[in-house]
């Protein structure tokens, strides 16, 4: 006979308290029991869940729990009861730490051991840190319908003596939290966002890379976890920080030439008017790690990609005078942009483009602090496309701007977490134009800086005396744990 709706929802209901009444009781393998031993009560569609078309249900909070393992616990967290979220875990069986190829890692989501996550009530209370783990996960379809989601990408790494590090949570933290003001959303103290990372860390210590192979890839994301229909807060709302992990090798696939290219295009990759737009102060949404300034440049990168380049250079208005129609350079789709350029007595001069819509990159920062130490002069100006592509007229106007009297163009480096800075480029193309190049500065003070860099954060806290304070230490932990 054929089951109706009304059917599935009760048989459902069933199984559900059930399960709840094991949870409770902390007899977790009885509820494993409850739902095999009515496999026919619960719906078999992958990822649905019948309960939660029913926001209004008078429900307390509880468990919905199928297609479980035999073998493999199941943690499921909730978030409120059943008028806000489910929020269901469903394992993924982890990656074999021994059959990673550490020699050839890319750059690609892993299967490790377990998710770490944090939720923040609606009164703006952040609860403790929670580890559950790897799995799927099945929310209330009216979540986050809104992209009301930011992100952040770190590092953790291991060092010669087996030492476990995460390099710039401090500088990490307050770009989450610039970007959490943009959303108005919750941020956690500095405090609950480092117990977050070393827990995902410890509990994911297996996955690091040895020494000197790469780095454990940190996704920080934060977001609402509670369902609303209308583009307004709506109170009592939850968010949640969340932290997945995996091991990495280099973001920008490696070629045989000795340096990359990069495919510029005369739009903007977010918009950012760089102040206030009201007297509330409130912003637009570039110069974030938002979700919603990543997902259309999808299309071109792979546009650029497609055309042999590492990435595509987004152009960006001038930052100041609106009225200035002339391009200046922005950043890639996953990285800033460093120049090097020297005037006419040999001083080196780095340049990391001023725009509104670019991000604070973390990595550019220390690859700018170590080259200030090597002797160049940092500027953050309005960097005109030309400077780059060798029209005269531009690089005279930048030569002004640094008040010097002429430039010669040396070296361009993406800099980024994923990226790091050992990518170089000394080509770049435009539709329907030829591809210009320049001679790449061999050993210039750029590269030095990038390369040191790289040294320091693979090397760790003990790997240059004035940048321990670049660290967080994970506390003892082994490969086995």
């Amino acid at each position: 006979m054929e089951r109706t709706a009304a059917t599935i929802m009760q048989s459902a209901i069933r199984v559900g308290f059930r399960v709840n009444r094991a949870l409770l009781s902390g007899h977790a393998p009885r509820a494993h029991a409850a739902a095999r031993s009515a496999p026919h009560r619960v719906p078999t569609v992958p990822m649905q869940n019948p309960l939660t078309a029913m926001p209004s249900l008078p429900l307390p909070a509880y468990v919905l729990t199928r297609a479980l393992s035999t073998t493999t616990p199941t943690r499921t967290t909730v978030i409120g009861d059943m008028s806000t979220r489910v929020n269901e875990m469903l394992p993924i069986q982890p990656v074999d730490p021994a059959t990673i190829d550490w020699n050839n890692l890319g750059f690609n989501l892993v299967a490790t051991k377990s998710i770490v996550s944090m939720v923040c009530d609606g009164d703006g209370h952040w609860g403790d840190v929670q580890t559950d783990p790897y799995g799927m996960e099945s929310v209330h379809p009216g979540t986050d319908l809104y992209a009301r989601r930011l992100f952040e990408g770190m590092k953790a790494g291991e060092d010669e003596a087996g030492n476990l590090f995460i390099i710039r949570p401090d500088l990490h933290y307050d770009r989450l939290v610039a970007s959490a003001k943009k959303l108005g959303a919750p941020a956690p103290t500095f405090a609950q966002f480092s117990a977050a990372l070393i827990e995902a860390v410890k509990s994911n210590a297996a996955y690091v890379p040895p020494h000197g192979k790469g780095s454990l890839y940190l996704r920080i994301d934060l977001g609402v976890c509670s369902p609303s229909l209308g583009n307004f807060p709506n109170p009592g709302e939850k968010w949640r920080m969340r932290v997945i992990t995996t091991p990495v090798g280099q973001y920008y696939k490696p070629t045989n030439a000795a340096h990359s290219s990069l495919f510029a295009v005369n739009t903007q990759r977010v918009v950012d008017t760089g102040a206030a737009l009201n007297h509330w102060g409130i912003t637009t949404p570039g110069a974030g790690k938002l979700l919603a300034n990543y997902g259309p440049g999808i299309p071109t990168s792979q546009a650029a990609k497609a055309e042999g380049c590492a990435d595509v250079l987004y152009m960006a208005n001038h930052p100041t005078n609106p009225d200035d129609k002339t391009p200046y350079v922005g950043e890639t789709s996953s990285s800033n942009v460093l120049t090097l350029f020297t005037d006419e007595n040999g001083q080196s001069h780095v340049i990391r483009p001023k725009a509104n819509g670019n991000l604070n990159s973390v990595t550019a920062r220390g690859i700018i602090e170590l080259a200030a130490e090597m002797g160049a002069k940092i500027h953050e100006v309005p960097l005109p496309f030309g400077a780059i592509t060798g029209d005269k007229s531009a690089l005279s106007a930048l030569a002004g701007q640094l008040k010097v009297g002429t430039l010669q163009l040396g070296a361009i480096h993406l800099t980024g977490t994923a990226a790091g800075g050992k990518t170089s480029v000394n080509t770049v193309k435009t539709a329907g134009q030829e591809p210009v190049s320049f001679e790449y500065k061999e050993g210039n003070v750029l590269a030095k800086a990038c390369t040191q860099y790289e040294e320091i954060r693979n090397g760790g806290p003990n790997s240059h005396p004035k940048k321990e304070h670049w660290f967080l230490r994970v506390p003892m932990v082994t490969r086995s744990d």
